[in-house]
């Protein structure tokens, strides 16, 4: 028995204590402002109005009222260093009260609001649209805004996605004011036929000392892409050198949910290479889910150079939408000596026979020594005066060699220059190539910049006449044909 009635005691005790620490929470009090207020004059103060009525000079008090809305929740007559509290939100000291002078009555207040938490809530992801088999990273931050702390902080995150961790509610037994809180939560993305939007929703609610209760809640949307039909994949030689072969690998896969027919491959060939085998880049194919086919082919370069490769493209319909997804766009480093040939003349418009200088320069704009020919050949109606039609040379990188000849034009009119050609090769190559220069024209007029005037073989240029003899000729010539006419 005097057991139990122990028992009885320590729980009463603990109770009592329970309740005296409840009841024992003292009220946090903003800073304080002060304020003057005449005769029914008013100030707004934290959703709180005060107002200050009857002045009474025989006893030095005045009325102070608190208004809520429009209701009233608080009068009382104060003197000086009195002071008036409405449910611990709001106290209020009057602090000095006027002089005497009945004409000019006012009293100096100083109000005090209670000090009140805040929640605020944000939402963070990492990107704002995400692809399939991607994960949504959301970063949720609950934060008190306000100037007391906050208690039995309870937040729900929701966002019709399937949760990594598997937990949308979290607890917080107090947040500081100015202090926050992060939750990371991490979502898997669905696979999707078409685009569609998500939006992450948090709400959060707290209590302060009193019981009140907070809210806050803030939301973020999201795009999740659909899954892409087709995925296009080119591979290519990285680097080689001229006289090898460069291998292109294609690769297709079906990565979405629907079979997909008639499926048509495009692929072309890039600047700087010729086919080696195969006769067109062309194909077409059918995929379900899951499936991948490739196709190969070889190139052969034809100069050196850091070169671009074009993207190969797959074109496709689903549900009558047509689409085209492209490959990626290799790059591929071709080794190797890049003779560049510039053929000029400062002489565009001569006269027949008129000498002209021609320039030949050849650069190796490439990695390795060139082994080089060059060879000229004359147009028809061109003779050459003096010079050399050739050159012999081995091209180290980045020289310039040049040669030069003077020919001259006989004929007429315009004549085309054609390009020098250039036979080269490098050590370790197995055969040779080529390479051409540009071409020019030159047109050959008289000396006054026009063409002579053409005359038909066999009729004579008529010669000066002498004045008196045009008729005497005439009637000679009217006599022989009579004559003839009559034999």
């Amino acid at each position: 028995m005097a057991k139990k009635v122990n028992y009885f005691i320590i729980v009463l005790l603990l109770l009592l204590f329970t309740a005296i620490i409840a009841g024992g929470e003292e009220v946090r009090w903003e800073t304080s402002s002060n304020h003057t207020l005449h005769q029914g004059e008013m100030i707004s103060k934290g959703g709180f109005v005060v107002s200050a009525f009857d002045f009474d000079t025989r006893s030095d008090t005045v009325s102070i009222t608190i208004f809520k809305g429009n209701t009233t929740v608080s009068q009382d007559v104060l003197g000086a260093g009195g002071m008036s509290t409405y449910n611990d939100d709001i106290k209020i000291v009057v602090r000095e009260l006027w002089g005497g002078d009945r004409k000019d009555q006012w009293v100096k207040i100083e109000v005090f609001l209670r000090k009140r938490p805040g929640l605020a809530i944000s939402i963070s992801t990492d990107k704002n649209e995400y692809k399939p088999q991607n994960t949504v990273s959301a970063t949720v931050t609950v934060r008190n805004n306000g100037n007391d702390k906050i208690q039995r902080v309870e937040l729900n995150i929701d966002s019709g996605l399937e949760s990594v961790y598997q937990n949308s509610r979290y607890y917080f037994g107090e947040i500081q004011n100015g202090k926050s809180e992060k939750i990371i939560m991490e979502y898997r993305v669905p696979l999707l036929s078409e685009s569609k939007y998500f939006t992450i929703t948090a709400n959060a609610s707290g209590i302060d000392w009193k019981n009140v209760t907070y809210t806050a809640s803030a939301s973020k949307k999201i795009t999740v892409l659909p899954v892409q039909y087709l995925e296009i994949k080119k591979m290519f030689t990285d680097s080689l050198f001229l006289h090898e072969t460069a291998s292109v690998y294609i690769k297709i896969r079906n990565t979405g949910i629907v079979d997909l027919k008639s499926i048509q491959v495009t692929d072309e060939i890039p600047a700087g290479f010729e086919l080696k085998n195969g006769t067109g880049l062309k194909w077409n194919l059918s995929l379900k889910p899951g499936e991948e086919t490739s196709y190969f082919y070889l190139l052969k370069p034809v100069c050196s150079g850091n070169l671009s490769v074009p993207a190969a493209a797959a074109e496709f319909t689903v549900n009558g939408t047509n689409y085209i997804v492209e490959s990626n766009r290799p790059h591929v480093l071709v080794r190797g000596p890049r003779p560049v040939i510039t053929k000029t003349t400062k002489s565009s418009v001569v006269a027949p026979g008129d000498e002209i200088n021609v320039a030949i320069s050849v650069k190796n704009e490439g990695d390795l020594p060139a082994i080089i020919s060059i060879t000229e050949t004359l147009p028809q109606g061109v003779s050459l005066v003096k010079g050399k039609l050739s050159l012999n040379q081995v091209l180290n990188r980045s020289e310039i060699q040049t040669f030069d000849y003077t020919v001259t034009v006989n004929n007429f009119g315009k004549t085309d220059f054609p390009p020098a050609t250039a036979e080269f090769t490098y050590s370790g190559a197995d055969r040779n190539f080529t390479a051409l220069s540009n071409i020019f024209s030159v047109l050959a007029v008289n000396s006054s910049g026009n063409s002579p005037e053409v005359t038909s073989p066999g009729t004579p240029i008529p010669a000066a006449s002498t004045p008196g003899f045009e008729s005497l000729i005439s009637a000679i010539a009217f006599m022989l044909l009579y004559f003839i006419k009559r034999t």
